[in-house]
């Protein structure tokens, strides 16, 4: 599939733990030049989005990603170096499955930085966006909000966020492995009991907290009324860190919202893990592709 990178323009918002280089096997050639300067390479999904936005620094270089601006105080010091490394462990652990150039540092936000797609994360997530839009209008570009994991719920908080006008400049939003409730993604990955537990001790080395994203999501009713930009879903029967069905309860809680229905589109994939929606099955590589192709008509 080929894009007119002169048109489209992809802002994107990484799974947790992860970096930029995450979303190259989406970009055409497999390949998106980091923030440092750096080229994370992958195999290519068949060039599914145009190029990426990653910010521009008022001196011309190019700046950090959107979740890397956090600030550091966010979270708990005292549980700091233990949910470093586990959030390093997994970030190399995404890069190594997704076959991501293993020689690049890791660039992601700390796992005790981050409150999971609540009103800090969405704070920042949508004044990013913002620069992103006046970046895309300067350039007669349209924006594609594209989320993977934990970034497709905020990039799901930060398109109920836009207001109208802002609106116009979005192609399209796509949510990959979606959800709405952290805890229950917790409790189905890993059991009721220890998915619990989980809940129950993720507050004292991170931001989170169980009711974080319940404001939010209850303005998406108004926000959507009336929508026309399409919203893709795409999930996965094989996934086993966000199971298929959050991302059902997401679909019908827009398509609900949306109140016609006709701005929301799903696609359930038979073979992908979490991490390889893009990679793992030729079948639904192409399902994937038309996916995207219905998205791009749509609008």
């Amino acid at each position: 599939m080929e894009h007119d990178e002169a048109r489209l323009m992809t802002v994107y918002f990484a799974g947790l733990g992860a970096s930029l280089a995450q979303v190259a096997p989406y970009m055409p050639h497999g390949r998106v030049t980091l923030p440092s300067g750096q080229v994370a390479v992958a195999r290519p999904f068949n060039a599914l989005l145009p190029h990426v936005y990653v910010g521009e620094a008022p001196d011309g270089r190019e700046a950090q990603p959107w979740d890397a601006c956090l600030p550091e105080d966010m979270g708990l010091d005292s549980q700091g170096w233990a949910a470093y490394l586990m959030s390093r462990a997994w970030a190399w652990g995404l890069w190594l499955r997704c076959g991501i150039a293993s020689s690049i540092p890791v660039q992601g936000v700390a796992s005790w930085r981050t409150d999971i797609a609540g009103p800090d994360e969405t704070r920042h997530a949508l004044a990013y966006t913002r620069k992103a839009l006046a970046h895309a209008v300067a350039k007669g570009r349209r924006v594609v909000l594209f989320g993977r994991s934990r970034g497709s719920a905020v990039a799901l908080n930060v398109f109920v966020a836009l207001t109208s006008e802002e609106r116009r400049s979005i192609a399209f939003v796509l949510l990959e492995g979606t959800f709405l409730d952290a805890a229950a993604v917790m409790k189905t990955r890993w059991g009721h009991w220890i998915g619990s537990l989980a809940a129950t001790l993720l507050p004292y080395v991170s931001r989170w907290r169980p009711d974080n994203r319940a404001p939010l999501l209850a303005h998406t009713s108004d926000a959507l009324a009336g929508n026309t930009i399409p919203i893709g879903i795409v999930t996965s029967q094989a996934d086993r860190t966000v199971h298929a069905q959050h991302a059902r309860d997401v679909y019908h809680l827009l398509r609900d919202a949306d109140r016609t229905g006709t701005s929301i589109h799903y696609l359930e994939l038979k073979h992908s893990s979490h991490d390889g929606y893009a990679l793992d099955d030729p079948d639904d590589h192409r399902a994937y592709a038309a996916f995207i192709d219905c998205l791009l008509a749509a609008r």
